[in-house]
């Protein structure tokens, strides 16, 4: 039986990670990054635990990838996308995609672009930021969620994941209700990734008395959008959510929000796919979200999207 190879799209800290971990695994991968970033002899590299490795990872040029029929899609959410565009033609009927995207949004616009394909969801609470190109530093270990998201990856079932389910190192767990999932992470990324923003602070800063009625507030407006829109799960009612959230960043207090991490490298951030999709469902439900709406208002005056 011939091994299953794996395509990673998207260089950054989760796609270094996925790609290290498996390779170290003894799974065949290949890193496709941007064509400057694959010129001359690229390495992977990843620290964890003050040791670094360089790893022998294949790294190729994104826009001329091979045939691809598994595809780890790393990219944040608003290159999504362009990113599946840009290499459909390397992709077929066979071929499934795994979708790592924070937020909602990204992951349909994929579905309706690749009907034929098998189309599975992710979440993760994995740790990892990019400190040089291709090198990223493992900043705690945490779970992904992973299972179907179209029809076609449900009538296929979860085989296609065996390699992603099985590796040491990356607790990975099968979820059949994807979307549940999504939308849990979703909640929870709307208290936290704004605010750390809009303060510029570590998790864990949230934690102080003077910002707990704000987070009460937007995790009360998360969980009367969810309902409203009856995609509300028992996690995103809003006193769970709260707790979630509290927990979350007393467990991840020294680390940085992945938005934060995107601000202070001068990129797009994925609020438009956390927040900004809350409030477009909030918009179309007649639902209000004023503390969300002030968010990020106060995030586009200082010029942050």
């Amino acid at each position: 039986m011939t091994a299953i190879h794996w395509h990673i799209l998207g260089a950054g800290a989760m796609g270094c990670l996925w790609a290290a971990q498996l390779h170290r695994n003894h799974k065949p991968c290949t890193l496709l990054v941007r064509p400057a970033a694959a010129a001359g002899t690229p390495v992977l590299r990843l620290t964890e635990q003050g040791q670094t490795w360089q790893l022998p990872v294949p790294i190729e040029d994104s826009s001329r990838p091979r045939r691809i029929t598994h595809l780890l899609l790393a990219v944040k959410a608003h290159q999504t996308l362009a990113a599946v565009q840009m290499i459909k033609s390397q992709l077929n009927s066979d071929s499934c995609l795994v979708l790592l995207q924070n937020g909602m949004g990204s992951q349909q616009q994929v579905t309706e672009l690749c009907q034929n394909m098998a189309i599975y969801g992710a979440a993760s609470t994995q740790g990892a930021r990019l400190i040089a190109p291709l090198h990223t530093q493992r900043a705690g270990h945490g779970l992904t969620w992973t299972g179907p998201f179209n029809q076609v990856a449900q009538q296929r079932g979860t085989s296609a994941l065996d390699d992603l389910t099985r590796l040491e190192g990356m607790e990975v767990r099968l979820q059949e209700d994807i979307h549940s999932r999504l939308l849990d992470k979703l909640a929870i990324n709307a208290a936290i990734n704004a605010m750390t923003v809009l303060h510029d602070c570590s998790n864990g800063a949230l934690l102080q008395a003077r910002h707990r009625d704000q987070l009460r507030s937007l995790c009360q407006e998360t969980a009367n959008i969810l309902a409203a829109a009856q995609q509300q799960t028992p996690q995103t009612q809003a006193e769970p959510l709260l707790d979630s959230v509290l927990a979350v960043l007393a467990d991840t207090r020294d680390n940085l929000s992945s938005s934060l991490q995107d601000v202070r490298r001068g990129s797009p951030t994925e609020l438009r796919w956390i927040n900004g999709w809350l409030l477009e469902q909030a918009a179309r439900l007649g639902q209000p979200a004023p503390t969300h709406r002030a968010l990020l208002d106060a995030l586009a005056a200082a010029g942050i999207q």
